[in-house]
């Protein structure tokens, strides 16, 4: 396991997101068999989150660039922001398949604006194309693009439990039903 490797390096706290964690009793009677997703998993640890932290999907790898960016980010004054480690679509491709990734906007500045949600995104003809909902988008090759390795300040934390709270009134009944990040 990982923590001998830890041990005396950092403080590790092990929290669980159970199914119901964080819901209204009222709301809390559906077969879900699966979490909330990945913003439900943050707000899992709320209580033990006291400082900018990151948020990552277990079985994904990063690289050590995209740890040393977060690293880098965190290192200055940014009171209040908060960050998505981003790669270019073509890195975050499967030989195996389409994969669903969050494609960004950003404005002049870098700053990130948006991010959707594209699903069935794979590599046809050298093209990197997503079918999805909006029918085939053609994505350029420097899409900002997320494989969930994003760095926030608690701060984030009330406003993600007040949208969470009204995702599950509005998704209760929806087993499949996911909370992604405020934005996607």
């Amino acid at each position: 396991m990982f923590l001998p490797k830890l041990k005396g390096k950092v403080q590790v706290e092990f929290v669980v997101q159970s199914l119901n964690k964080l819901c209204q009793l009222r709301f809390t009677d559906n077969p879900r068999v699966k979490p909330w997703g990945t913003s439900h998993a943050m707000l899992c640890a709320k209580d033990v989150i006291r400082e900018p932290f990151v948020v990552i999907n277990a079985d994904d790898f990063y690289g050590q660039d995209s740890f040393q960016s977060i690293a880098d980010f965190f290192s200055k004054e940014t009171s209040g922001a908060h960050a998505m480690v981003w790669l270019h679509p073509e890195n975050v491709l499967s030989e195996h398949g389409t994969v669903s990734r969050g494609c960004g906007q950003t404005d002049a500045n870098g700053f990130l604006t948006s991010v959707i949600e594209r699903t069935s995104i794979a590599m046809e003809n050298g093209k990197i194309i997503s079918h999805d909902k909006d029918g085939e988008i053609e994505l350029s090759p420097d899409t900002p693009t997320s494989m969930n390795f994003w760095g926030f300040h608690p701060d984030i934390l009330p406003l993600t439990q007040t949208m969470f709270e009204e995702f599950v009134k509005n998704n209760h009944d929806n087993v499949k039903a996911e909370f992604l990040f405020l934005w996607l």
